[in-house]
């Protein structure tokens, strides 16, 4: 329910979207322990496409979004927000049915290859901005301030600026019951839950607690008369009857379903490979993506939104000792009750709660903002992605971050490849071992001998920047009479890389130097005998390892006398 709200929607929708989808998913899907249906990351993309296209279009009062489930909100709410409610729920049908059939065939032409361009730093980046956003969007409900959404990007300052300018008409009810929850919520799962884990075969269900105390407080304290705080209002009982999205929608949604497609793949395979290895097994994303379609599309025709992995009740069903989808489907058979026989009994649920556990369940997320230490120790490059990954996010909004995060990824490769370093070897000890000079002591250069070693592929763009190395390294050397080229970190080879590596090798040679170049993988090889470089190199020149090229040249052993004797 809480997430129903978060996607700018009447909360009953959240229990639809943890119906619907998840039975198909048990059919379909390869995960043992993903639960489907909703997160807050997809219902905050789905609210913010709800909101947009609900305030820059127009839209005849056809029908109510909840009349097809038996209310009529004509006398309490007024035509206007009657028909505003039918257009969001057009939106976010239309929405769901466009996402699944994009998911379906995206399995169907097997692209789950495209999870693999999503880092982990752009999905936790991703997650952690996107947390920001639903706290942002959730204060209001927690202070009880009514105003709209705002649009377009940069939402968390818009939201933030027309919050604070309305925080004279702060409910105290509303905001009392938020932070008497929080308070709650957080002390049962850290001090109880957390602490007493291993004695408690099942967590306490306190979201649960909260919400029938809340609800009961409510009701009999007559709270939402007396201080006007708001409460969720008439939740229908039974199931929807099926309806077909409005199909001339979904033109104007394309780019926001892709985004969402894109995004909700992403979650649940970093939420199904968790579980996959923590339990030895795997999962075919391919096949995943034909599960999350023909569940979005199947729920689309029952009103629901675009569903994902709903991380907390995964969680749940796999610490509580679940090894199969049977505990999805007994976890469906609990909200199908409720919405059966025990969603009227929610009416005075005030909405602060569902709003403050929302929040109190966004602390794992917006702990991920910690990773930007770990990554600073592991991989400046990948802090960078994480970054720009977050700010793109925050500042602007989910969609534009998600891009921002690809691009940086890409771009990271690019840099590091492209000022990739020439590093020089030298041998270890006595051995014939050979690794770089700066990362012991005990390794030492031979005499008028140079090996260098290109850390990258060698390709169109790093090309000249190989040569400028090269040439610096053989220049800053003593005597130097023959240079090995180590190819082993030579994954790829083109063209204009291939005549770089030829041209290096005829102007050390025209200096008078001798050449040879060892480790070269098949791929070098056939690149340069393609390219007609391989005869004027000379296949004599290519040698299986570095001991091998350093002493194919015959003035090895004599410089080696000579050193030991100057020395």
């Amino acid at each position: 329910m809480a997430y129903g709200m978060l996607a700018n929607l009447h909360p009953v929708y959240g229990l639809y979207v943890s119906f619907f989808p998840g039975l198909i998913y048990v059919l379909l899907g390869t995960s043992r322990h993903i639960s489907v249906g909703t997160f807050a990351v997809v219902s905050l993309m789905v609210g913010a496409v709800v909101n947009e296209h609900v305030q820059h279009s127009s839209v005849h009062p056809t029908d109510s979004p909840l009349s097809p489930l038996g209310l009529n909100m004509t006398n309490s709410t007024g035509m206007e927000e009657e028909v505003e409610a039918a257009e969001k729920l057009s939106v976010a049908t239309a929405l769901a049915l466009l996402t699944g059939l994009i998911q379906l065939v995206m399995g169907i032409l097997h692209l789950g290859v495209v999870n693999s361009y999503l880092s982990d730093a752009v999905v936790t980046a991703l997650n952690t901005g996107s947390a920001v956003h639903v706290l942002t969007s959730q204060l209001k409900h927690m202070v009880g301030v009514r105003f709209k959404d705002p649009a377009g990007n940069f939402k968390v300052a818009k939201t933030l600026i027309v919050l604070f300018g309305h925080m004279s008409e702060t409910n105290v009810a509303s905001l009392v019951t938020a932070c008497a929850c929080v308070f709650v919520c957080i002390l049962v799962k850290d001090q109880i839950n957390e602490r007493f884990k291993k004695q408690l075969r099942v967590p306490i269900p306190i979201e649960i607690i909260t919400v029938v105390v809340a609800t009961i407080v409510f009701h009999y304290g007559r709270l939402h008369h007396i201080y006007d705080a708001a409460i969720v209002g008439p939740i229908p009982t039974g199931l929807p009857a099926p309806r077909v999205p409005d199909l001339w929608r979904m033109a104007s949604l394309v780019d926001d379903a892709l985004a969402i497609s894109i995004v909700s793949f992403a979650i649940n395979m970093s939420i199904g490979r968790v579980y996959a290895k923590k339990h030895g097994y795997t999962i075919e994303p391919s096949q995943e993506l034909v599960a999350y379609g023909c569940g979005n599309v199947f729920s689309s025709f029952f009103l629901c939104f675009p569903s994902s992995g709903a991380l907390g009740r995964s969680s749940l069903l796999e610490g509580s000792g679940g090894k199969t989808q049977v505990t999805t489907l007994a976890s469906s058979v609990l909200v199908l009750v409720v919405l059966l026989a025990l969603g009227g009994l929610f009416e005075d649920l005030p909405t602060a709660v569902l709003a403050s556990i929302v929040v109190v369940n966004l602390r794992g997320m917006l702990a991920q903002m910690v990773e930007v230490k770990r990554l600073w120790r592991i991989n400046r490059w990948e802090m960078s992605t994480w970054l720009a990954t977050f700010l793109g996010v925050v500042l602007i909004d989910v969609p534009v971050g998600l891009v921002v995060g690809v691009v940086a990824s890409f771009l990271s490769i690019v840099v590091q490849t492209q000022l990739a370093d020439l590093a020089v070897l030298g041998r270890l000890g006595d051995t014939d071992i050979f690794r770089r000079k700066d990362v012991s002591a005990l390794v030492h250069e031979l005499p008028a001998t140079k090996i260098v070693r290109f850390e990258s592929m060698l390709y169109f763009a790093n090309s000249e920047h190989f040569r400028s190395q090269l040439e610096e390294a053989v220049r800053g050397g003593c005597r130097v009479q023959h240079l090995v080229i180590d190819c082993s970190a030579m994954s790829y080879m083109d063209s204009v890389g291939a005549e770089a590596l030829h041209r290096a090798v005829m102007e050390q040679r025209g200096r008078g130097l001798s050449v040879s170049l060892c480790h070269c993988r098949a791929e070098v090889r056939r690149v340069l005998t393609s390219s007609g470089y391989m005869a004027s190199i000379g296949v004599s020149s290519l040698h299986p390892s570095t001991s091998d090229a350093v002493h194919a040249w015959p003035g090895c052993l004599r410089a080696s006398m000579e050193s030991v004797l100057l020395g």
